[in-house]
């Protein structure tokens, strides 16, 4: 399951996004708010995940859970090849998306809708690993209690790495502005090599699961 939760916790897009409010103007605030739903999307991925699926698919591994995982799996390769296809060309400077240019200027309602979106509805690779540690938990035969737990932890560090540069700026201050620019920069640059690489270790791993259920 920890490979599963570090896969969870690892969204590049996601902390660029989180950069680009916390130095924007009064961006703090926002930053916080947007957090916020981001957080709440993760609880409600997480029940959904893992209230759902559990009930679905637990007992003894089948041929179902396999299935499942093995999809997922090539799932996870073909958004690879999508991170790889839509790289930034040699010697042009990549650009943050359109959408993060308008969280700066969103009111706080909005800001928080977002981060509930990109939690979820958005975040097609935390959805399809949550899919995956739910099976991984409903297939353990581990009791009702421990379920609950890693349910819990999910959520609970699902959002750590996003909030990491909100957090940073709460703690440092002004001075982080010009470090948490240069780490925008970076993130925009590198982040399709780090999903990339997640997405092809992610696969390799839920096939090669699911070619052991069978």
């Amino acid at each position: 399951l920890l490979p599963l939760l570090v896969g969870v916790m690892i969204n590049p897009p996601f902390q660029l996004a989180c950069v680009v409010l916390v130095i924007g103007v009064g961006g703090r605030r926002k930053a916080g708010v947007y957090l916020s739903g981001y957080a709440c999307g993760q609880i409600l991925l997480s029940a959904l995940a893992f209230g759902g699926l559990v009930q679905l698919t637990s007992g003894e591994p089948n041929t179902a859970v396999a299935v499942i995982k093995i999809a997922l799996g090539v799932w996870f390769l073909y958004l690879a090849v999508g991170q790889v296809r839509g790289r930034p060309r040699r010697g042009v400077k990549a650009e943050e998306p359109g959408w993060m240019h308008k969280l700066t200027t969103m009111k706080p309602s909005a800001a928080f809708g977002t981060g509930v979106l990109t939690a979820t509805a958005l975040n097609v690779k935390n959805m399809s690993l949550m899919l995956a540690a739910a099976d991984e938990v409903a297939t353990s035969g581990v009791s009702s209690t421990s379920k609950v737990i890693v349910a819990v932890v999910f959520t609970i560090l699902s959002p750590a790495l996003v909030a990491a540069p909100w957090i940073y700026a709460m703690v440092r201050g002004a001075p982080a502005d010009a470090q948490l620019a240069t780490l925008g920069d970076w993130l925009k640059q590198t982040s399709w090599i780090i999903l990339t690489f997640l997405f092809v270790y992610m696969a390799a791993s839920l096939v090669g699961g699911g070619l052991e259920s069978f």
